[in-house]
């Protein structure tokens, strides 16, 4: 694996706006975030405001998010929610939620609740995000950040949804098992659900 330089460490809050950043490059081009943009908006604006949000809020205070740096530069992240952590629902988190968002805010907001509706009732690690920046693909550094997060789940269960068949075949080989489409609103792309069961102890 061809990763000379490269630290893989837990975020804190200083690095939130380089992950945030290289999140919203990451899914700039993905299918099921562009159907969830206002195409009247800077997607690369929008999402990364999202992210923003999503770590200073939900990820780094009650989550554990890992960061691939070289040099301090963000390569890579992969950002998780533990069994017992509760979306951030409250009203100021959703005014500022919607100044970030503008017009998008309805699309993302309604696809979230959707998502969040077809997660499994069992106890289980979430799995919000993983990517790696475009310059740093095809060296082993998804799969790096992917078993990082599988040893931090530990014996519990792992839930994801992915947005492309490259990642999912990458989740398979991890050993995740596909669940089926999360319903998708009316929109032209959905997400799988994916699931990677834990160790059953007496």
């Amino acid at each position: 694996m061809d990763r000379p330089g490269v630290e893989i460490r837990r975020a804190a809050q200083r690095d939130v706006p380089g992950i945030a950043g290289m999140l919203a490059e990451a899914f700039s081009r993905d299918p099921v975030f562009l159907d969830r943009l206002s195409p009247r908006q800077d997607g690369l604006r929008v999402l990364a405001g999202l992210f923003a949000f999503e770590l200073e809020y939900e990820y780094i205070v009650h989550g554990r998010v890992d960061v691939a740096v070289d040099g301090g530069a963000p390569l890579g992240a992969i950002l998780m929610l533990p069994p017992d952590a509760a979306p951030v629902r409250g009203p100021v988190h959703r005014a500022r939620l919607m100044r970030a968002l503008g017009r998008s805010f309805w699309r993302l907001w309604r696809s979230e609740a959707a998502v969040q509706k077809a997660r499994p009732v069992f106890p289980h690690w979430y799995l919000g995000y993983i990517a790696v920046t475009e310059t740093a693909r095809g060296r082993g550094l998804g799969s790096a950040l992917l078993d990082r997060a599988v040893e931090n789940a530990g014996e519990e269960a792992v839930y994801l949804e992915s947005t492309t068949a490259a990642s999912q075949a990458l989740y398979e080989r991890k050993g995740f098992v596909p669940l089926g489409a999360v319903p998708r609103l009316g929109r032209r792309h959905c997400e799988v659900g994916m699931w990677r069961p834990g160790v059953v102890t007496r």
